[in-house]
């Protein structure tokens, strides 16, 4: 976890305010709470919640700005980059 903290902040670092984790069961909620939040900074760990099922994004996000797959009403189809997108994608990875 603390791994992915540290690629997110540093993909996205002005996001880095908000993690909202989806499909949270009892059992992995114990395993964060009791063992892996201990792990990450306090800043982090108050910008992390768990959340049960998609009714709970509404929390945080605006029903008008909530995809519909996510039981929003914003339309959102996912358009598969090209082969040369894909590519080009791969090369920028490559040189990281």
């Amino acid at each position: 976890m603390k791994l992915l903290y540290t690629m997110l902040k540093e993909s996205y670092p002005a996001r880095g305010e908000l993690f909202l984790v989806l499909g949270v069961n009892f059992v992995f909620r114990k395993i964060w709470e009791n063992l892996v939040s201990v792990f990450i900074d306090a800043k982090s760990r108050s910008a992390t919640h768990l959340l049960k099922d998609k009714a709970d994004l509404r929390d945080f996000i605006e029903e008008e700005e909530l995809v519909d797959w996510l039981g929003g009403k914003l339309p959102y189809t996912f358009v598969p980059p090209t082969e040369e997108e894909e590519g080009g994608m791969m090369k920028e990875a490559e040189n990281k």
